[in-house]
């Protein structure tokens, strides 16, 4: 069993994985409110995601990195597994591989030796971002009527790209969007909130009117209305 954090496994680091740790899933944020004279109980509202955590116990063996032995081998694959894991952006199961979750905190406690000739362990407390998500080509669009299938669990933020000029006008899940003053194209960000440029990386905001676009699991019906070409980015995610 290996984590993999940015395609780098553990092994490859001098470093084993004690144990798989616990896999948490997502708690909702919920905020209740009493409602006097209310016979239906509290009223409660959904405000989003929790960040979960996993805490993995790894052993430092200097041993399977070559020419590495004693207290100096202990002490240089420690500092491997400290750029390793506090620069990671993603993290995998060797035995879920598709499958990522994406680095937001890290916490390396103190290490332990033991037979500092052999071996040592270091805990190490990852925050993650609520979801897996699987990486999957993009999609692009060049029908009028279009189906995009959302494998996942959960609402996707997708990044669009639509392709144009001047005022386009799409429609996604019935929702009109309009884009204003398009050059070629402009990338339309629903997790950043952002449209931008694609050349030029300038941000134009305010060229969106609509909400920014989401595509819950199953499928969703995408018309491409004045655009001539939208290319979608669907960042599939799953509790």
């Amino acid at each position: 069993m290996q984590i993999f954090l940015d395609e780098i496994g553990n092994e490859s680091q001098g470093i084993i994985l004690a144990s798989k740790p616990d896999i948490p899933t997502a708690q909702r944020n919920v905020v209740t409110t009493m409602v006097p004279g209310s016979t239906h109980g509290n009223l409660t509202q959904f405000q989003g995601w929790q960040d979960v955590e996993v805490k993995c116990t790894f052993t430092v063996v200097p041993l399977l990195v070559d020419g590495l032995t004693g207290q100096q081998g202990f002490n240089d694959i420690l500092r491997r597994l400290n750029a390793w894991v506090l620069n990671a952006k993603r993290l995998k199961f060797s035995d879920d591989r598709p499958f990522y979750r994406m680095v937001k905190q890290v916490s390396v406690d103190a290490a332990s030796p033991g037979d500092i000739e052999l071996v040592g362990t270091v805990p190490v407390t990852f925050t993650l971002d609520p979801f897996w998500y699987r990486d999957a080509d993009p999609v692009t669009l060049t029908g009028t009527s279009n189906q995009v299938f959302n494998p996942g669990t959960v609402d996707a933020e997708p990044l669009l790209s639509v392709y144009g000029s001047g005022t386009v006008k799409f429609t996604v899940n019935g929702e009109v969007l309009t884009l204003l003053k398009v050059s070629d194209f402009l990338t339309v960000d629903s997790w950043e909130k952002t449209v931008v440029h694609g050349d030029d990386a300038t941000i134009y905001d305010e060229q969106l009117d609509g909400a920014y676009p989401v595509l819950p699991p199953g499928n969703n019906e995408i018309d491409l209305g004045t655009a001539s070409k939208i290319t979608i980015e669907g960042r599939w995610r799953w509790l």
